[in-house]
């Protein structure tokens, strides 16, 4: 990855102009783009949330400094506005200092109200506008959010395997700490079947990985799901977790109640039946339903259509009552595509609904269980 970080003028000279004289707010700027598109933390400058404080710091009223940096919190899913006052706030700042600065392009002007949108949960809206910006400004890597890595494991997502391996390696010849290439290699040699290929490769990177590959530490959304979602197919296989739930919901506690995103909360909700803590999953259960009723936007239609079903089948199968469990995740198993994740994390739903149907009173449910295991056998 480059590190001669871009001033005014070359960000002018390129194309994408900046509303703003200051070089040194400029060049931490780029240092921060660089950094996120990478999926890495350059130490010359701090790091990734270094560098943004410092964008800042330098530059108080740099808007695209503030769009960084807001835009990268939401994205997180680790927090929201609804939750997060100082968030809330500092989105509120960067619509003010756009709204009152002069000479602010329209590309700029896009970028704050895609933030703002995806803000509120207008997640799709958001999108296109992203997507509006690189018609008249390809190279905004900032609206485009992706280099090989990302590409590539857009293109394992949809299949394309021999694709996606291609543009993956050619992320790790230009960054070998390309954590999305290294990833997407990962999903490769699995859905092909290369196993033991895929050892050897994570095994031979693991000194570029290592540093995402702890959960209990950091508390972040990505870490804590897929957590969550190893326990509980360890659980369905009959292995005894010996007190791993209750690791991952004093992890997850302080999210109970974020509703950031439905895929979140359904692994959220594992780790609170899992521990046994009954009065916690009554608490996000309404708090869920509450949520649903007050907020608008793409997250609360999602959350409705897939993602409380799933939370309530959860219930329904830590009850006892598997039957249950099977008639509210069967009419939605062809929509939970909607609701986040890879291919790969949301197999869960597939082994859950699979492990509820087996153990239903109901011999229909049983021969759904039969189908589907012969259809993952024959994959």
């Amino acid at each position: 990855m480059h590190s001669n970080w871009r001033d005014c003028k070359a960000w002018l000279d390129n194309g994408l102009p900046i509303n703003t004289t200051c070089n040194e707010a400029a060049k931490l700027y780029d240092a921060s783009l660089t950094q996120y598109v990478g999926k890495y933390n350059d130490m010359n400058v701090g790091g990734l949330e270094k560098s943004m404080e410092d964008t800042l710091r330098a530059d108080p009223n740099f808007v695209m400094g503030h769009v960084i940096k807001n835009g990268l919190n939401l994205l997180g899913t680790g927090t929201s506005i609804q939750f997060d006052n100082k968030l809330a706030t500092d989105v509120d700042t960067m619509v003010r200092l756009c709204f009152n600065q002069q000479g602010l392009s329209d590309r700029e002007k896009m970028h704050v109200n895609a933030v703002k949108l995806w803000s509120v949960g207008k997640m799709a809206r958001a999108c296109d506008i992203w997507e509006d910006i690189l018609l008249d400004n390809p190279s905004d890597i900032l609206a485009l959010k992706y280099l090989y890595g990302m590409y590539a494991f857009g293109l394992e997502e949809t299949n394309l395997y021999p694709e996606a391996e291609k543009f993956a390696r050619m992320g790790l010849e230009i960054n070998e700490k390309d954590v999305w290439s290294t990833h997407c290699i990962a999903h490769v040699m699995e859905m092909t079947g290369r196993h033991d290929e895929g050892i050897k490769f994570m095994s031979g990177t693991e000194n570029n990985w290592a540093v995402y590959k702890t959960s209990k530490s950091t508390g972040a959304p990505l870490h804590f799901v897929d957590a969550c979602s190893l326990l509980l197919r360890l659980n369905m296989e009959g292995v005894r977790l010996e007190g791993r739930w209750n690791d991952c919901y004093e992890v997850i506690r302080p999210h109970v109640d974020d509703h950031v995103l439905t895929f979140n909360d359904n692994h959220i909700l594992l780790a609170c039946l899992g521990a046994n803590k009954i009065e916690t999953v009554k608490r996000m259960m309404t708090s869920i339903k509450e949520s649903v009723v007050k907020c608008t936007g793409d997250l609360a239609n999602i959350t409705k259509e897939v993602g409380l079903p799933i939370c309530e089948a959860f219930v329904a199968y830590n009850d006892g009552d598997y039957a249950k469990a099977v008639d509210l995740m069967y009419p939605i198993r062809y929509q939970v595509w909607k609701i986040g994740g890879s291919n790969a994390q949301r197999d869960i739903y597939n082994i859950f609904l699979i492990n509820a149907a087996l153990k239903s009173n109901k011999q229909k449910h049983r021969r759904l269980a039969s189908r589907k295991q012969g259809h993952r056998g024959n994959v």
